[in-house]
Parts: C-alpha cells; structure tokens; sequence
C-alpha cells in the first residue's frame, strides 16, 4: 500500500484539542528533556532518540501501568502524558504556528541566534539566493544521514517512516500512526530550521561584502545600522533615496548586472554584455591618470664631483647626451 503523502511542515497545528482539559499538563511540561523522552517510548517503542534511560524518577513502568488502568479511550491521563512529553509547545492553548524573529540590519554580525531572523530580513531578491542554494540540499523527507541528520537525531531520534493511506477513510489512522506522522512533521521542520541557519551562516559574509562592494560603486558609504547611507558620488537627497528604496526593495541595477554575468546558466552574450557594462561603469569613476608638473624642470643636471675622472672627449660625449635629453 501507498504511503501517505508528505504532510505540510509550514504549518504545524496546534494540539491541544487532543488533550483532557482536567489534567494538569503542565506537570509533564516541566519534566527534563530525558524523562518526556522515557514516558514517550513506553507508548511509542520506535520513538529512539538519545537520553538517560535513568530519568524516569516516578514516571516508571509502574506508574505507566495505574494509569493505564480503567481507560478505555485515548483522551485520558495517557494522551496527556505522551502528547506533552512529545509536544509540549503545541499542546498550549496559545500555541501559534509563527516563529518568532524581528528585523536585523542587514550589515549586522550574523550569529545562529539571529540567522533566522536576518534571512527573514532579507529583500526578496537577496533572500531568493539563498533559497535557490537550499534547494541544492538534500530535503528532510529524504537524507539518509549525515552530521545534520545527527544533529537532528539527538533530539527526535531516528525518522520515522511515514505510515501507509489509511484503508477505512472514516477511522482514518490509527494512534501508533498519528504520533509517527507528526513525529515525521517535527523531525522534517527542525532539520529544515537547522539547515537554514547553516546555509545563512556560510552565505551572509559574502552577500554583505558583496552588496558593500556594489555600494561603493554607487558611491555609497555603509553604516553598520542601515542599507548605504549618503556619501560621495550622489548630487542629492532624492537621488540617495531611490537607491536606499531599490536596495531595501530588490535588485539595484549593478547587483542584477553583477548576478547575469556569474550566471552560468545566463546565456554568454548577456554575461559579456553584463561585463563590459560593469566594467564602463567603473572605469568612469576612476581616477584619470596625473600628469607630472614639470615645469621647474629644465635641463638634467650632474654634480660636478661626478665628472671627475673624464676626459675632453668624455665631457663632450656626454653634453651632447644632455642637450639631446632636454630637449624630449
């Protein structure tokens, strides 16, 4: 049979529909990370990631068999406990599927804390750089390991494999099947989450740099709180603004330029022209050569100490040399 399709990892639900109003959740929240990990498997066996199997304090096979006692339907203590200890950010009642960042500028120290939210920071332009380099990657649905699959795995164990279509489309899946299908979902958004950082962090300095270069070439100064401000080589105001508006809005036309001619797909008529466009562009703004003021300068002069030692015909030979010199 046919495996479920991929399920959205953009858009996590939230859970606590699933949970017993009449339990104290946050009991299970407050738990270590190695004892939510224990009250999982008892349920879900397959659910393996790293953890010391000797934290389960109370929450021990003993317990797991009194509240197992009298229950007869899955919205009972035992949903409570396994959907907490998996979930417990997505079974609160206020859970909203938003991650959180704020605006960093652009010109700002890229760390992990922050490489979320200067990607989300991003013009549109800049950030579809990064994710035409994301999509080079491997998706989480698919690797097979690897050190990001480790990392992964040191908080959500192994993948799971995503469950067959479920044969009666009114029960739908079962229990076992629910938890391996958002399981998956977790695992699939968190190898994502980490994988952005990473490509963030080995992309940010060059398109800082890159984007400073080209600025300086409009003749722009970059501050390290905002888009290039106003300095050399701009007549006014106006003109400063609708760059700093093309620069925080898409492409300014030496940055599409500079991209058509490393484009290796672009066709090679186009990246020439590119080239020499880029090239004219900055050959205007460098400096003419400087002609050396001469003008004090009359004929070449020896000491006399250096002529010492010559003879009649030397001297003439070599006045003659001078006259000749003097008069190019």
């Amino acid at each position: 049979m046919a495996k479920i399709k991929s399920p959205n990892t953009k858009k996590m639900p939230n859970l606590n529909w699933l949970i017993s109003p009449s339990i104290d959740h946050e009991e299970y929240r407050a738990l270590s990370f190695d004892t939510r990990v224990t009250i999982a498997r008892k349920q879900l066996p397959w659910f393996n990631p790293p953890h010391d199997k000797k934290a389960e304090g109370t929450y021990d096979a003993a317990w797991w068999k009194k509240i197992l006692n009298g229950c007869h339907k899955w919205s009972d203590e035992r949903s409570v406990a396994v959907h907490v200890s998996l979930f417990p950010e997505r079974t609160r009642k206020e859970y909203e599927d938003s991650p959180k960042w704020a605006p960093v500028e652009f010109y700002a120290p890229v760390t992990r804390d922050n490489a979320y939210s200067w990607y989300m920071s991003l013009p549109d332009h800049l950030r579809r750089g990064v994710d035409k380099e994301l999509a080079t990657r491997p998706a989480g649905g698919e690797i097979k390991g690897g050190e990001l699959y480790d990392r992964v795995f040191g908080m959500w164990g192994d993948r799971p494999e995503l469950p067959d279509e479920p044969k009666d489309a009114i029960d739908g899946l079962g229990i076992d099947e629910f938890f391996r299908v958002e399981v998956w979902r977790e695992w699939v958004r968190t190898y994502e989450e980490l994988l952005l950082v990473d490509v963030v962090m080995a992309m940010a300095r060059g398109m800082q740099e890159d984007r400073k270069m080209l600025s300086s070439a409009l003749g722009l100064s970059v501050s390290l709180a905002s888009l290039p401000n106003l300095a050399v080589g701009i007549g006014d105001d106006v003109s400063a603004a609708t760059i700093r508006w093309l620069q925080s809005s898409g492409a300014t036309p030496l940055e599409f330029l500079a991209a058509t001619y490393r484009d290796d797909n672009a066709k090679v008529g186009d990246r020439i022209a590119a080239a020499r466009t880029l090239m004219e562009y900055v050959h205007k703004r460098v400096p003419q050569k400087q002609e050396i003021e001469t003008k004090e300068i009359t004929e070449p002069r020896l000491s006399r100490d250096a002529l010492k030692g010559l003879s009649d015909k030397d001297l003439e030979t070599l006045e003659a040399l001078l006259s000749k010199l003097g008069k190019v």
